[in-house]
Formats: structure tokens, sequence, C-alpha cells
């Protein structure tokens, strides 16, 4: 009797003990881990006298999607752009590669410089904030759930997903104290693939915090999630392209240059249309569809005061607009909806 005992204490020595963050790690790289409890998991498992280790594997995940998303896929979208700026001038489109292009370009490069820096720092504290939600019992799908599907079912569940997700912060963002944040998007003058990495690093944490509510429950494995994430920020960038092609037929269906184009026209009858990044359809179902006709006007934020080429201004813009009453959303939008 001792002796099986002794065989089974071994065993659960050594089995894998759970490692913390593995639960979020289904909402930042992945799947969660199998050896995870789905419930009750306890972020602060470790005694107080020892939270190195706890921090270092909480940092573990983020690190792996820094490694493979930020340094892979960012570089992979700056290539992307600068072959749309190429295209757009091949095609005659006028300015494509002017000074003030290329200057703003610039000014974009530097927020995806920057962001590539901070992304760590914001990743980790979302990962904490998913962790604190799934140990108060978030519900998830069973294991294995969603890998029953082939590849290609569970790669467009999870485009589906995040474009919903996508679609609904964008919203959030073009109204009340959220607005400085995509201001900086907004303030691009010369858009065009570039564009798309002109973020403010709250904004893609903003994305993340939504994804732990609407995805966290459906457990997609990691490499759905790549080639999904991967695909989402390339038809963002491809949708700034400096070109003017709508897709004809299929424009209610997949976003096109001109249908997003048109959102970046600096007027406020656009403001707040033209909402999603691929698939316009909730544009429709939701009241925001503008269409993919042409409107004349000059692109940015300028009319509500927002620079395109300072970037230090750019930066700090949430923080100086918060201190602003009234300051917070679109210039001639009078706080509508867009419903």
């Amino acid at each position: 009797m001792d002796h099986h005992h002794g065989r089974a204490t071994a065993a659960a020595i050594d089995r894998p003990r759970p490692r913390p963050g593995g639960e979020i790690g289904l909402l930042i790289i992945g799947q969660r881990h199998r050896d995870t409890p789905p419930r009750g998991f306890q972020p602060t498992g470790l005694p107080p006298a020892a939270p190195a280790p706890y921090v270092l594997a909480l940092m573990e995940p983020v690190l792996t999607f820094y490694r493979n998303a930020l340094t892979g896929w960012i570089i992979g979208a700056v290539a992307f752009s600068a072959f749309g700026m190429l295209l757009a001038a091949a095609m005659g489109r006028a300015g494509a590669l002017s000074r003030h292009a290329l200057a703003n370009a610039g000014v974009s490069i530097g927020f995806w410089l920057g962001n590539t820096a901070l992304a760590p720092a914001a990743l980790f504290v979302a990962l904490v904030l998913g962790n604190l939600l799934f140990a108060a019992g978030w519900p998830q799908l069973p294991a294995g759930a969603i890998t029953a599907l082939p590849f290609w079912g569970q790669l467009l569940l999870f485009s589906i997903l995040y474009d919903f997700t996508e679609y609904w912060v964008h919203r959030a963002l073009h109204t009340g104290p959220l607005w400085p944040i995509h201001a900086i998007h907004h303030s691009d003058t010369a858009v065009n693939g570039f564009t798309t990495l002109r973020v403010h690093l709250f904004e893609p944490f903003l994305v993340r915090l939504a994804v732990i509510f609407t995805m966290g429950w459906a457990g997609i494995p990691a490499e759905v999630k790549g080639a999904g994430l991967a695909i989402s920020l390339m038809h963002n960038c491809y949708v700034h392209f400096d070109l003017d092609w709508d897709h004809g037929p299929l424009r209610w269906l997949i976003a096109s240059p001109r249908f997003h184009r048109l959102h970046h026209v600096d007027h406020p009858s656009v403001h707040h249309r033209n909402l999603a990044n691929i698939f316009p359809v909730w544009d429709i179902m939701f009241g925001t569809w503008a269409g993919t006709g042409r409107l004349q006007g000059d692109f940015g934020a300028a009319k509500s005061g927002v620079p395109d080429r300072d970037f230090l201004a750019l930066w700090l813009w949430p923080f100086t607009q918060w201190a602003k009453p009234g300051k917070n959303q679109p210039a001639g939008s009078g706080g509508s909806s867009g419903t």
C-alpha cells in the first residue's frame, strides 16, 4: 500500500504544474494550456516572498507574442505599405510619393517604433487583467470544441469575431473621451498603408481588453490566431492604400480602399461611418454604412485641431485634450453616434 501511494505521489510530483498566465494565453497568443484549470486560477498563487518567478511566467506569453507578432507581422506591414505606395505611384496617383506623403509616412513609422518598444508593458497589463477575469469564473468552451473544426473554419470564426470586436472598439473610439486616442490615427493628411501604423499605444491596448470579453471564451489555437491577426493587419494596410478601388459587386462583403478612405475624409458626414476593417456587413447591420462613393475633402483631422506631423504633440494629444473640457469628439460631430 505504501509502495502504491509512493508511486502515486511521484506521479503527482512529475505532473506539469499549471503555468501562471496560461488562461490569458488564449487571449494574447492563442490556446489555454491543457493543464491549467478553467476556473479558480489564482494569479497570486506564489508566495508573496517570491513574486519574481510569477512575473517572469506571466511575461513568457507576452514576449512570445512580441517576438512572433510585432517583429514579424509589423515588419511585414511596413514592407506591404511601402509596396502600396509604389503601386499607387505606378498607377498614376498624384502625390503618392510626394515629400508630403513621405514625411507623413515617417511620422507613422515613428509611432510603429515607439509602440513596438512599449508593447510588452501594455500586453502585460492586459495579461494580468485577463487572469483576474478568468479567476472570477469567466466562461469558456470545453477544450477541443474549436479545434474540432477544420483550420479554415477556425480561421473564419476568428476573423469574424475579431472584426466584430474591432468594429465596436472603432465605433467607441469616435465618441466621447476615447476620440483623442483615435484622433492620432486620423491625423494623417496623406492616407496610405503606413497610416495603419499611426495609432496611439492606448488604441491596440483597448482592442486587447475588448478581445478578452468577446473572444476569451472560445479557446482559439495560437496558430489560428496568428494567421488571423496577420490577415487582419495586412487588410488594414490595404484599405488605406492610395487606390481608387471599390471591389464592384463585392463592395458590401469585403472592405475596399475607397470604402475606408472615405472614412478618413475630414468631414462630419463620415466621421462615424464605414468603421469595419474587413467585413462592411457590420456597418450595414448597425447603421454606419456610407457606401463607397467619393467625397471631396481633405484627409486628416485638422478641423479638430490635430497636427499631422508633430510627433511629440500627437503622442501627448490624448493627455492634452483630456485636460480640456469639450474637446473629446471630432469637430462638427455634435456628439452624434452616426447611427
